[in-house]
């Protein structure tokens, strides 16, 4: 474990580093120092070349209630600077919220308790999610005459249907593990006991596929996301991702798969091709 942080914790193992939130005390209310440890630890694991999968979760009984609205609201209000450089630290978690979103790996939030508010921004920045059937979820601004800000009416408008964010946004109601994987905030709900479990499955998935091809294709969806219907366009962006893919594998998808597809050693819909031999 990294013992450098004081409100979230780093520990590694085989390719995985699991980022924990640590304030359980605060059901991991994210505070201005959240903000700058977060995005800290993400540029030192980023640089780390020994970590091939990222996974987010919570100690105790909570992945992220969202921002401590206590400390960076309540306790500033009659003080004019101080409010105004807490509304302004609220705008720019996007130190840490784009550089996660753009993480150069594979990202799995593991959500094991309570996933309110600003919490959908860590939730929804992470390419993969499993959840806890226990866990829950809500954009509870609303319950005090509030709404979802610094990007969480964002994250609930693009990855929700219309209803769906809506319910949540208008109501202040939560849903457990189980409905957010039915509406699609997460890939699965499992059991909690299994959460680790399930997760380590994915992980070790993600770390057999080779790590430049998945930032290529990780890069590859998010931008032809934002293309929508232009279809000529995503063509020649996929285009170039494909020739720097190549440049930065060497040609490892041609040189090694596909020859091992040719001489039928493994079936490219249905297996991954061993790379124990191949220098990432």
């Amino acid at each position: 474990m990294e013992d450098i942080y004081q409100t979230i914790q780093v520990e590694k193992e085989e390719g995985v580093a699991w980022l924990y939130l640590n304030r359980p005390e605060k059901k991991n209310a994210m505070n201005p120092t959240m903000h700058k440890e977060l995005k800290q630890a993400l540029d030192l694991l980023e640089e780390d070349e020994t970590v091939r999968v990222l996974v987010i979760t919570g100690r105790g009984d909570s992945f992220c209630s969202g921002l401590d609205v206590i400390e960076s609201f309540v306790n500033t209000y009659d003080e004019p600077e101080m409010f105004y450089k807490a509304l302004y630290n609220v705008s720019s978690i996007a130190g840490w919220n784009l550089k996660l979103r753009y993480f150069p790996k594979p990202t799995i939030a593991a959500v094991n308790g309570y996933c309110l508010a600003g919490g959908f921004n860590l939730l929804s920045a992470c390419d993969l999610a499993i959840a806890s059937e226990k866990a829950l979820f809500g954009l509870s601004e609303i319950n005090f005459a509030h709404i979802p800000a610094g990007g969480s009416t964002w994250s609930a408008a693009e990855f929700l249907l219309p209803k769906h964010a809506l319910y949540l946004i208008l109501t202040g109601a939560t849903i457990d593990g189980k409905e957010a994987a039915r509406i699609g905030l997460v890939n699965q709900a499992v059991p909690h006991e299994q959460l680790i479990l399930k997760t380590n499955e994915l992980a070790n998935i993600l770390k057999a596929k080779h790590p430049i091809a998945l930032r290529s294709a990780k890069w590859n969806y998010l931008l032809t996301r934002r293309l929508g219907a232009d279809l000529l366009n995503a063509i020649q962006w996929e285009l170039a991702m494909l020739h720097e893919n190549t440049f930065f594998t060497k040609a490892e998808w041609i040189r090694v798969a596909l020859q091992k597809f040719k001489a039928k050693e493994f079936k490219p819909g249905l297996e991954t091709y061993k790379r124990d031999e191949v220098k990432a």
